[in-house]
């Protein structure tokens, strides 16, 4: 067996070998309570993929990003930090998450029914380009774009959002009127009535149908899928109607964002009804088995949007930084 002494020896030793591949090939290794970021050795993406590497050396994924845990930036805190999770885990049964999945129940509700709707103009990936000022097809080689969305004048959030509504109810033959939650989730809606209000409202649901908004930005409507499914735990629910809606062509606009972020988004809407199995049926419906996320705050850094004191927007975006987080997890 290996004891403590020499194992604290083989994380150090792990720990090093990471550092040494993430800095340039002549810089020191920082002492223990240097701190990475602040002296310069490293960037806040290069301390990204410093954490994933040392994740991955020691076949520990999302080892750095338990809730409560503040992000390493020094050896000794890196040391102090791998140590304390592996003690807890060695005495605690933690189930892998594809046993968590597999033993989860199944839900009593299934997807009967999906729409979309987008913005009315649609504009070719060339002219976006033009509109955003840049000087080389980055949006259609990078990207892969071949044209955009935008809403016209008469269109919002609402009325797209209605019109996806209406598709999800017909397809999944619902009646507006036997809704017995509308949960909305979007990124640009601002205002109140809130946009599940205002959809209520548009859709002429009854006073019983309560509402809901959702936050999350681009995994909002996972997130409102994971509520909805949550409300079937009351067997009095029978019916909820789901609806993500955003109008990033007013807001991600040449004048307030890079044309390398803003040019990537366009406007529309989509809706899924969800409804409680009736007994006996021989259809069975998509249904959401189980969720199994968190959240990595190690990531934070490459994507932060936010309103600054001028009323434009300040934007920290690195989306080859984010693309390739995104790829590491789903590998994992």
């Amino acid at each position: 067996m290996i004891g403590a002494g020499e194992y604290l020896v083989e994380i150090r030793s792990t720990l090093e070998k990471c550092l040494r591949a993430a800095l340039p090939p002549e810089t020191p290794l920082p002492v223990d309570d240097q701190d990475w970021i602040e002296s310069g050795l490293l960037d806040s993406m290069a301390h990204v993929d410093l954490l994933l590497a040392i994740e991955t050396a020691l076949n520990r994924p999302k080892l750095f990003a338990r809730l409560g845990v503040p992000q390493p930036t020094t050896l000794r805190a890196a040391l102090e930090t791998i140590s304390s999770t592996l003690a807890a885990s060695a005495s605690t049964n933690i189930q892998d998450s594809r046993t968590l999945l597999s033993a989860a129940p199944m839900s009593s509700a299934g997807l009967v029914g999906w729409g979309s709707a987008l913005g009315s103009n649609r504009i070719p990936i060339h002219q976006v380009e033009q509109d955003f000022h840049l000087s080389s097809p980055v949006l259609a080689k990078s990207a892969g774009l071949v044209s955009v969305c935008r809403a016209s004048a008469a269109e919002d959030e609402v009325v797209l959002g209605t019109l996806a509504a209406r598709h999800a109810l017909r397809q999944a033959k619902v009646s507006v009127q036997s809704l017995d939650w509308i949960i909305a989730t979007g990124e640009t809606f601002l205002g109140f009535p809130s946009l599940a209000a205002s959809l209520h409202v548009a859709l002429l649901a009854s006073t019983t149908c309560q509402v809901l908004d959702v936050g999350g930005a681009c995994i909002g409507l996972l997130n409102a899928l994971i509520v909805a499914n949550a409300l079937f735990a009351d067997p009095r629910i029978q019916c909820v109607l789901i609806v993500s809606s955003d109008m990033h062509s007013r807001i991600l606009n040449s004048s307030k964002v890079p044309g390398k972020f803003g040019g990537l988004f366009g406007d529309g809407a989509s809706a899924f009804v969800l409804q409680r199995e009736a007994p006996g049926t021989t259809i069975h419906p998509y249904v959401i088995r189980a969720s199994v996320g968190g959240c990595a705050g190690a990531f934070a850094p490459l994507l932060r949007i936010g309103p600054a004191p001028d009323d434009s927007i300040c934007l920290e975006f690195d989306g080859q930084g984010l693309a390739r987080a995104a790829v590491d997890l789903m590998r994992e």
